[in-house]
């Protein structure tokens, strides 16, 4: 992702930033919470934000029963025009950034892989996500409105200084 051509900005609790916003990222946005953080990365020449991550700073009853407890990423999402420019790579990997120095979160990041999205699934492989396995089986989660996904994680170093078990 360029740095002169996008903005990678972070928010806690809610958003209030006020800019025109891609309908695909609008999602992410809903509901503001003190548990929550996004990732917002604003487009310079429209100043439209173009891509987005939500991050729920630890798991619900699901989660735990598969990993203990671990933050979880609920959503990324890019403009459609914006793709294959680094911009989900940039978002994940701040989120990384960020975990890395905060010792009362999780050591593990989880998310769910759309099974019907292989870009996605790619792009979190890439990003160091595994697909969590039972019996030798990829762990699939369906439920809601959503699609199935592959459960995904990825252990977060322990911050500078400490040691750990991640």
């Amino acid at each position: 992702m360029r740095s002169d051509e996008y903005v990678l900005t972070r928010y806690e609790g809610q958003v209030t930033d006020g800019r025109s916003v891609s309908p695909v990222v609008e999602c992410l946005l809903q509901p503001p919470g003190p548990h929550l953080v996004w990732w917002l990365v604003v487009h310079r020449d429209s100043d439209t934000v173009i891509g987005g991550l939500r991050l729920n700073r630890h798991s619900g009853v699901t989660g735990r029963d598969v990993f203990g407890d671990s933050a979880v990423i609920d959503g990324v999402s890019v403009d459609p025009g914006h793709l294959r420019r680094g911009v989900a790579t940039a978002l994940m990997r701040a989120v990384e950034a960020w975990l890395v120095d905060r010792p009362s979160l999780p050591r593990v990041i989880s998310l769910g892989g759309e099974v019907n999205n292989p870009p996605a699934v790619a792009l979190y492989r890439r990003c160091g996500y595994v697909v969590r396995e039972r019996d030798g089986e990829p762990v699939v989660i369906t439920g809601g409105n959503g699609p199935p996904c592959h459960v995904m994680y990825r252990h977060i170093a322990a911050p500078q200084g400490r040691s750990g078990d991640v």
